[in-house]
């Protein structure tokens, strides 16, 4: 569906599916407004496939691989191999949500991000301890937590892109 542009009171203005902004007609940089809009646009829809094959590669690695991901379950919860089972249940369904489009996906995702932000926090404690804080592999698993909040944003994606596609 193309963003819509309209004359009104000899300025254009640009009405996409999740924003509009007034663009007057002429000038280089309004002319960047306007593409940075629709760059932007393109990101929000695109948002959650990116985010739904995060997860379908995450969800499939936890059945094949799940030592890799029982060394970051936080210490204080109990039966580790299960819960890396049932969070690489959960990204699989929110993943094929996410591709579906459905409503619940985007909520489910925010809640299977939120949930698993501990054991994100736990690697990052661990790779510090094992390495040292100023280690490379320390620094990339510290970065990765606050990565969490636009992988949030992407999921809150998928609702608004389903409510556009449906005007």
């Amino acid at each position: 569906m193309a963003a819509r542009i309209e004359e009104r009171d000899s300025q254009l203005f640009f009405d996409s599916r999740l924003s509009s902004a007034r663009i007057p007609k002429t000038g280089t940089l309004d002319r960047t407004a306007y593409h940075m809009m629709e760059i932007m646009n393109t990101i929000r829809k695109l948002a959650p496939n990116a985010l739904a094959a995060i997860f379908a590669t995450s969800g499939v690695l936890h059945f094949v691989r799940p030592e890799t991901f029982a060394g970051i379950v936080p210490r204080f919860l109990p039966v580790p191999e299960t819960l890396v089972y049932a969070s690489g249940a959960a990204e699989l369904v929110c993943a094929a949500g996410l591709f579906a489009r459905r409503r619940w996906a985007a909520a489910a995702s925010v809640v299977l991000l939120v949930a698993i932000l501990p054991a994100n926090i736990q690697m990052a404690a661990d790779m510090s301890g094992e390495y040292g804080a100023s280690s490379w592999q320390s620094i990339v698993a510290w970065v990765r937590v606050p990565l969490q909040i636009p992988l949030i944003w992407a999921a809150l994606q998928s609702g608004k892109s389903r409510r556009a596609e449906a005007k």
